[in-house]
């Protein structure tokens, strides 16, 4: 062997063993990186289930299925009639000749009052048998068909995230009298600013309580709530 060829061999032998230890550091760093992963998910009592061998694809999944919705209270905005009136402008096509009215209801509706940035719409149809058909042009718009989701009668649509509810559609066949409570509590707040106001502390304080858990939240409501619509009952029947 010439003495130019051993030189080569040699420098190719180190080139090898360089390859190797660099190749075995990689593999020791993901090692480690994968430890202090799995360590991490573990302390947030999540799971890590790779898709394809990517890491990175199982924590966004898992970080995206960890987020919950939060109950924040924020004050009267002037735009949320603005934006239920484009919302309403997208549904009535949809709708279409099921359509006998359509309200803006919930504490959006009500001027000065406090209340979650969420856009609370009734649409009021003559046959509620005829809108589970209407599921794909509601999905077309973002919207997540819940069925009665615990209200017999009703159908409810949801826009937005998990974490982030932007509207939420109740839809009642004409007759029914969630129609009428609906109307009366945001038309007895409106006309009432001082319990409106009242309603707004009450929501702060049980926010604040129950920031975490909505449905909580929704449920120390319900007393005041059911007053405020035996209160609004009374009043619709009162002579002008």
């Amino acid at each position: 062997m010439e003495i130019g060829d051993w030189s080569n061999l040699k420098t190719a032998n180190l080139f090898l063993h360089g390859y190797q230890s660099l190749f075995f550091s990689l593999r020791v760093i993901t090692a480690l990186w994968k430890s202090l992963l799995v360590g991490w998910f573990s302390a947030n009592k999540l799971t890590i289930k790779p898709t394809n061998g990517l890491v990175v694809t199982s924590l966004i999944s898992n970080i995206n299925n960890t987020m919950k919705r939060i109950v924040e209270i924020y004050p009267y905005n002037p735009a949320w009639a603005a934006d239920y009136a484009a919302e309403a402008a997208r549904l009535i096509p949809v709708f279409g000749h099921h359509l006998l009215a359509i309200h803006h209801i919930g504490s959006t509706a009500v001027p000065g009052l406090l209340a979650k940035p969420t856009i609370d719409i009734l649409p009021v149809v003559d046959d509620i048998s005829q809108i589970d058909a209407l599921n794909p042009p509601m999905a077309a718009l973002g919207y997540i068909a819940k069925g009665e989701n615990g209200i017999p009668g009703r159908r409810y649509f949801r826009k937005g995230s998990d974490a982030n509810h932007t509207h939420h559609i109740h839809v009642f066949q004409a007759g029914r009298p969630e129609i009428a409570d609906h109307l009366n509590f945001r038309d007895y707040l409106r006309a009432h600013p001082d319990e409106a106001v009242a309603y707004g502390r009450l929501k702060t304080t049980l926010a604040a309580q129950f920031r975490a858990d909505p449905p909580a939240y929704t449920n120390a409501k319900a007393e005041f709530i059911a007053e405020i619509l035996r209160r609004a009952a009374a009043w619709k029947t009162q002579p002008l």
